[in-house]
């Protein structure tokens, strides 16, 4: 095996020398052979007298790699960047916690973050080896950075992940920790907030997907406080005003958010009424009306009037506004087994 190895050694050394001779040193084929030279003087015996010897060796080629990547590509391309980290915690008998070593690490997290973004895994992990050689509140800083930008990172990827794993834990510690769920919770609603700013951003406030992670974090805004239900109230309100303002009144988009709006007031809330009733004739008008929508605010309009009207109140709308699927409904409105919605009846 150790044959083998030192074979390897000698055909990468000599591949570096051909490629040099052919003036493309700095070309991926003579990184990507400094590379697996690097390895193979690390895989081989390191327990042998020269073992010293080969580490320094297998550096001297991980040096060579980055500084032909900061010729070729420049000091600020991501693989440049990836280098330089290996660079710094491989030098040979340097303790990592040096002042060398966290003035280095921490020159290439400002440049990570410049480039890549504060979220990125490369700058995180930059910034988790600066973690030991740093005082008790430094640490509490750092560790509170690293960790909402794995947060934020995670968020981007699986957001509704990341809400349901916090929110998990949040349960678990309810009990015995009440203010570490409280905290877990807040993480949670900042998680689908900063989401939902960067889809805006991103896409525009109308868009679906932003739509959909607004209207999440209302919802979750006010799921854990009664107090907030107002302010959750006046996000879905932004989230119709948005589109009456970009896609236009009757845009059907802009009638979706308006019964989603509907839903969130609640039967019992009087603002529920009244936009139901500005609403059930510009769904049926529409061009494509979204029978979904339909049912629901009939059902709404309908249950409200069924109360000082009686059931023939329900009849009554179902027949002024009649949807495809009716005829295979099977229980009739107004029979006990009619599904209702909230707590409307």
């Amino acid at each position: 095996m150790k044959r083998s190895r030192l074979a390897q050694i000698h055909q990468l050394r000599a591949e570096i020398a051909s490629l040099a001779r052919d003036g493309d040193v700095d070309g991926p084929r003579a990184v990507e052979a400094r590379l697996h030279l690097h390895d193979a003087y690390m895989d081989y015996d390191m327990d042998l007298d020269d073992g010293s010897r080969l580490e320094k060796l297998a550096f001297a080629e991980l040096v060579a790699a980055f500084e032909s990547r900061l010729r070729r590509l420049g000091p600020d391309h991501p693989d440049t960047l990836a280098m330089q980290y290996r660079v710094i915690l491989e030098q040979p008998g340097v303790n990592a916690w040096s002042t060398s070593v966290v003035t280095a690490l921490e020159e290439l997290a400002t440049a990570q973050e410049r480039v890549l973004g504060p979220h990125h895994p490369s700058t995180l992990a930059t910034l988790a080896q600066l973690w030991p050689g740093k005082t008790p509140s430094e640490q509490a800083a750092l560790d509170h950075r690293i960790r909402r930008g794995w947060a934020q990172l995670l968020a981007e990827r699986d957001p509704q992940f990341l809400e349901q794993a916090l929110l998990a834990v949040a349960a678990i510690y309810e009990t015995e920790r009440p203010e570490q769920a409280c905290q877990l919770r807040e993480q949670a609603i900042d998680v689908r907030a900063r989401v939902a700013a960067e889809l805006s951003d991103r896409l525009g406030p109308v868009h679906p997907e932003t739509v959909h992670s607004r209207v999440a974090h209302a919802n979750l805004y006010a799921a854990f406080d009664a107090a907030r239900s107002q302010e959750a109230t006046r996000m879905i309100e932004q989230i119709v005003a948005d589109h009456q303002r970009i896609l236009g009144m009757n845009h059907p988009r802009t009638l979706h958010a308006n019964v989603e709006l509907a839903r969130h007031y609640g039967w019992s809330d009087p603002r529920c009424l009244a936009l139901s009733e500005s609403l059930i004739d510009r769904l049926y008008a529409a061009a494509e009306p979204n029978y979904d929508d339909i049912k629901y605010i009939r059902h709404l309009l309908a249950a409200h009037h069924a109360r000082t009207e009686g059931t023939n109140a329900i009849h009554a709308f179902h027949a002024r506004y009649p949807v495809p699927d009716d005829a295979d409904d099977h229980v009739l409105p107004g029979t006990p087994d009619y599904s209702t919605i909230d707590d409307d009846l």
